[in-house]
């Protein structure tokens, strides 16, 4: 055991799990009574509107908790993922967010760059948040060059200094629909990666400045083997991998440096469900002491009126499409279980398309409906990524292969590429994600599929999104199919549609009907 962990040991790491508005009456956070830093902390929101108009409001509360107290340094960061798709009204919403809730820094995520480099280099300047990036380059003519910067300092209102830097994922590429969006940029992964970071690091140790942070977008088990590599960062902010972790553990978020100090990370899942409140205390040469882990559930809290009426400002009224009367609890599986909400929306798509198939990976879905009123906003959310839609001709074969490639997700660390969601067929998933069963319903009647031996030559009408069509997630047996129609915009839209039309809809019932089931 190294000698750093008696002291942690001695300091009892605790971590809490607690439900917003009653902490905040009792005890504004659960702050520790000492003297500390604390950091609020977000990571991949996806452009989840309706999460971050809640968000705000804590975020609000917490400015009032530190606010007048001088012996904590206090700071907002984010880990990347703020924004999600190309939208540029969707985008303007999350650039709001940051800068409504003073974000301080940020490191850019894979969904940053959706919209390419060019377009992003016009959002960027709107941020006032400090971007920060250690492992990644960028050309001299890129438009983004000299928005991100390697590490900043912050100086607390004890006047101790923070440095900050950023760490991103080489594999951020792989998750591009068009790798050319990324326009030249290289992220350094691995050894070389690592020595990229001590070398901020470093830089930062000479300025005196032993307390650093760093602000990741390489999911959690990269960010635990920069931990273990890396020497002089205290604290890791993660994000790319969605793992929501509650507690501090030694082996797991709790590692130690090649010169044996301790490493806090964490992370607060995805979508904006949850944030986090991480406390820590230091002592004379900058080595953290104690720590304290509190992740907040984002539904405890009510909608910031503040933020509210600034979208409504920014945004403009969104028109209100029907009511919603039971929703699932959804969790943090969503990428391999079946998904009532697409599910809900899949079967209008197939209705308006007039394909006899609709997929979509779950990976696309992104957002959730409140129960009441919904608008035309709220479906964007649902579907962030505005893809095109297309019908195309697709083989029994290629599709028992995508359906198979999906399965993948069930034994795959990480959970990706995500199975796919369906509408108007049914399938079951072995426990190593094999296709055991498949039917498609022809004429009101469901027609059993050759999951074993599929044809080349028995064809069906299949709608999916261009994201799919060029192959995106590794979906290869989608990739170039014959297109038979290709709309000018997504699903999200082809459901706004649907409403407008339909203005005296039922009540939404969102369920999943066992058309995914699982062995």
């Amino acid at each position: 055991m190294k000698p750093v962990n008696k002291l942690l040991c001695g300091f009892a790491l605790s971590v809490v799990l607690m439900n917003g508005s009653a902490v905040f009456a009792k005890n504004c956070f659960d702050f520790p009574s000492d003297k500390f830093q604390s950091i609020f902390y977000i990571n991949d929101i996806h452009g989840q509107l309706p999460t971050m108009l809640k968000i705000t409001n804590a975020s609000t509360q917490f400015d009032a908790c530190v606010a007048d107290d001088d012996d904590i340094d206090s700071f907002k960061f984010s880990s990347g993922d703020i924004y999600i798709g190309s939208d540029d009204m969707a985008n303007t919403a999350s650039t709001m967010f940051l800068n409504v809730n003073e974000i301080q820094a940020e490191v850019l995520g894979n969904h940053e760059f959706d919209m390419g480099a060019t377009k992003l280099s016009k959002f960027l300047p709107k941020i006032r948040a400090v971007k920060v990036g250690a492992n990644a380059t960028y050309p001299p003519k890129n438009p983004i060059k000299d928005q991100v910067i390697k590490s900043f300092v912050f100086t607390g209102k004890s006047g101790e200094k923070y440095g900050v830097l950023g760490a991103q994922s080489p594999t951020l590429i792989e998750r591009m629909k068009d790798p050319t969006l990324f326009e030249g940029i290289t992220i350094s992964g691995g050894e070389k990666a690592y020595k990229e970071l001590q070398k901020e690091v470093d830089k930062l140790r000479s300025q005196g400045i032993d307390r650093i942070i760093m602000l990741s977008h390489s999911g959690y088990e990269e960010e635990k083997e920069i931990a273990k590599h890396v020497s002089g960062v205290d604290i890791i902010l993660g994000g790319h991998s969605h793992d929501l972790i509650f507690d501090i553990t030694e082996g797991k978020n709790l590692q130690f440096s090649p010169i044996g100090e301790p490493v806090v990370i964490t992370q607060a899942g995805r979508d904006g469900k949850n944030f986090g409140v991480l406390n820590v205390e230091y002592d004379k040469n900058g080595v953290i002491v104690k720590a304290q882990n509190n992740v907040y559930k984002t539904s405890e809290y009510n909608k910031s009126l503040l933020m509210t009426t600034t979208a409504d400002i920014v945004l403009g009224q969104s028109p209100v499409l029907g009511k919603v009367e039971s929703v699932p609890v959804l969790t943090d599986r969503m990428n391999v279980e079946e998904n009532g909400y697409s599910e809900v929306f899949l079967d209008i798509v197939r209705q308006e398309t007039g394909a006899e198939i609709i997929l979509m990976n779950s990976a696309n879905f992104r957002g959730s409906l409140d129960l009441g009123d919904f608008t035309a906003r709220d479906i964007g959310g649902i579907f962030p990524f505005k893809n095109k839609m297309c019908v195309v001709e697709l083989s029994e074969k290629r599709l028992i292969d995508a359906l198979n490639h999906g399965g993948s997700s069930l034994v795959a660390p990480d959970l990706k590429p995500s199975i796919l969601q369906v509408s108007g067929m049914n399938y079951t998933l072995s426990k190593e994600g094999k296709v055991v069963q498949a039917a498609v319903c022809k004429d009101g009647q469901m027609v059993e599929l050759d999951v074993r031996n599929p044809s080349d030559t028995k064809m069906f009408k299949v709608g999916y999104d261009d994201y799919l069509l060029a192959g995106g997630d590794q979906f290869f047996s989608l990739k170039d199919a014959k297109v038979l129609k290709k709309y000018d915009y997504d699903k999200d839209q082809i459901v706004i549609n649907y409403f407008l039309k339909n203005p005296n809809c039922k009540p939404l019932v969102i369920k999943s009907d066992g058309r995914i089931k699982f062995e």
